[in-house]
């Protein structure tokens, strides 16, 4: 099959893998409601998995960060205790009794949880009421055309090359990660019937939800991608976060990654900010 993901094929498989698990085990599949409280909306979909991914990306191109939250952000979806930090801001509600505590009074093999909860919190703060106040009926599409965004930009894919078959057909491939990481994340020993019947629907809404992706990415409505990108300020690819996340300079100083526009690239700057305050508490 010809691969559509010029650059980056790993990070694609990355953050798809890890996307894919988290979509699963959270209660609503694009966008909802918190059951413990009435007013806190949360987001899903790939904002916050390509947060805690260019979080990690650039705390590593950080020279100024220290080592030990360099360690917290490790992004590996093979070695669970690695990918504490990704799971951890899918599912933030999964961890929140460690929310409020600080840094120090954590242990280390704890950490990296709650860094994804910060980069969660950040999502929450930047884009849950874009997603509130959108009309019910535009929901999922509004994330449709945010999702295939951030896509092909991490991603670079070059769809004049591309088409909307082979796009699908390579998301397909991706499902046997989600899966093998998904049941070694949270193994449901009880009941194996259930966690199948759970995983078929997963397995149906990711396929339908894949598809509609393919083809925004590879044939996006000009009007839709005006409406729900540009004017919303949803992402400017020269903000300073942004670029240096997607290219390989390396910056001494928080303050060389602190022009940023767009929401995304707020919300970037933000969640790498939040976690080297945090560790000095």
């Amino acid at each position: 099959m010809n691969n559509p993901i010029n650059n980056s094929r790993r990070t694609f498989i990355k953050f798809s893998a890890i996307g894919g698990a988290g979509l699963m085990l959270n209660p609503y599949f694009s966008f909802g409601k918190d059951a413990s409280t009435k007013d806190h909306y949360y987001i899903n979909g790939m904002i916050p998995v390509c947060l805690l991914l260019q979080t990690a990306v650039l705390a590593k191109k950080g020279i100024c960060i220290d080592n030990n939250i360099k360690k917290a952000l490790d992004f590996s979806i093979y070695d669970t205790n690695e990918s504490n930090f990704a799971f951890a801001g899918l599912l933030p509600h999964e961890w929140s009794i460690i929310s409020d505590s600080s840094f120090a009074k954590i242990p280390t093999e704890k950490q990296p949880f709650k860094a994804g909860i910060i980069v969660s919190n950040v999502a929450h703060k930047y884009f849950s009421k874009m997603y509130s106040d959108c009309e019910q009926r535009n929901i999922h599409e509004l994330r449709l055309y945010h999702d295939s965004y951030l896509i092909k930009t991490i991603s670079n894919i070059d769809t004049k090359e591309t088409t909307k078959k082979d796009l699908s057909n390579y998301f397909k491939t991706l499902l046997s990660p989600m899966i093998t990481r998904t049941h070694t994340m949270r193994p449901n020993r009880d009941d194996g019937m259930d966690w199948i019947v759970k995983m078929t629907k997963w397995n149906r809404d990711y396929s339908t939800y894949s598809e509609e992706l393919a083809a925004i990415i590879t044939e996006p409505d000009p009007i839709k991608e005006n409406n729900y990108v540009i004017k919303n300020n949803f992402m400017n690819l020269s903000d300073k976060s942004i670029r240096y996340a997607i290219e390989g300079d390396e910056f001494s100083d928080l303050n060389q990654i602190h022009d940023n526009n767009s929401l995304y690239g707020q919300a970037l700057y933000e969640s790498l900010k939040r976690i080297c305050d945090s560790f000095k508490l």
